[in-house]
């Protein structure tokens, strides 16, 4: 199992436990620096998904704002405003599972908006990989969605 398979596995781990199906790990030079499930900071604020969270996590971590060579490892796709924590921190690489059109039509959203269209608006600043375990991810959101369901 190579790194990608191997931490975002770790992300799909991690979206299994929290509030929303969502995971990210950043690596940087072969160190985990951040790993956290979407909504693990204050429950009242809409900016905490998984990709955020880590960003700050990792920057307070190496006390700094510029996180360039790190890649990010998250279980979804990043939204547009994760997407923006993730090109402004400088992080150099996303690898992601399950695609943003993929979490729209399992969790009822309408984000239409990839990062493939916003690095390329950005200046391709970022390497993209996506696809990786899609399924497993695809899998927990399901779940999440079936969960919170029979509670509604």
């Amino acid at each position: 199992m190579n790194d990608d398979y191997k931490y975002i596995k770790m992300a799909i781990e991690l979206a299994k436990k929290g509030l929303y199906p969502y995971g990210a790990v950043i690596v940087k030079d072969n160190e985990i620096i951040a790993e956290v499930s979407s909504g693990s900071g204050d429950m009242y604020d809409p900016t905490n998904h998984a990709e955020t969270l880590a960003v700050r996590i990792a920057c307070k971590k190496l006390k700094t704002y510029d996180l360039s060579g790190a890649t990010i490892y998250s279980s979804c796709e990043p939204c547009f405003m994760c997407f923006g924590s993730i090109w402004w921190a400088n992080i150099s690489n996303i690898v992601y599972g399950a695609t943003i059109k993929e979490s729209n039509c399992i969790l009822d959203t309408n984000i239409n908006i990839g990062i493939d269209e916003l690095n390329n608006k950005t200046g391709n600043k970022l390497n993209i990989k996506g696809g990786i375990l899609k399924e497993e991810a695809i899998e927990v959101m399901n779940n999440w969605r079936e969960k919170i369901w029979k509670y509604h």
